[in-house]
């Protein structure tokens, strides 16, 4: 069979993220290009507070990682990176809905939701790390076993993740 998308979906990698209608397919490729363009200008990542914090109990579990690690040619920065293809995402609240971060029933952005899924389609495998999470594990050994049951949930993407 042939494959799925249009030539330049298939080239990006991307053929499970732009639709397969030409016309959605022309769209999505155009917001994608202009969403590198943008990324390539923008300053250069840094780690949060929150993201600094979770690397440092990583290193006290002697957990290897690399922080701000770049992907689809620096278009995006995956926050940690633990090994081939496995990363943890820290979300901080800048990442949800706002209206749902009052509520507690966090809900990802539309940005967010959309890396995830481009990197996903890349081949990663990307457990998120959400800071309402983070802040309700009280004290080091809480945080410990909280990034220890990390890699026990089901990654984001999954339809059990929803």
């Amino acid at each position: 069979s042939a494959p799925k998308g249009d030539p330049i979906s298939r080239f990006l990698g991307l053929s499970n993220v732009i639709p397969t209608n030409t016309a959605h397919s022309n769209f999505a490729i155009s917001i994608l290009l202009a969403l590198c363009r943008i990324r390539k200008t923008a300053t250069p990542p840094y780690s949060s507070k929150l993201h600094e914090k979770v690397s440092a109990t990583l290193a006290a579990m002697d957990i290897p990682h690399i922080n701000e690690f770049a992907v689809f040619g620096g278009v995006y920065t995956l926050d940690i990176v633990l090994g081939d293809s496995v990363a943890i995402e820290v979300d901080g609240p800048s990442h949800f809905l706002e209206s749902t971060r009052t509520q507690g029933d966090l809900r990802y952005n539309a940005e967010t939701l959309f890396k995830q899924r481009v990197l996903t389609s890349l081949g990663w495998t990307i457990y998120s790390l959400p800071y309402k999470d983070w802040e309700g594990a009280k004290g080091d050994e809480a945080k410990k076993a909280l990034l220890a049951s990390i890699l026990e949930r089901p990654p984001v993407g999954t339809p059990s993740d929803t």
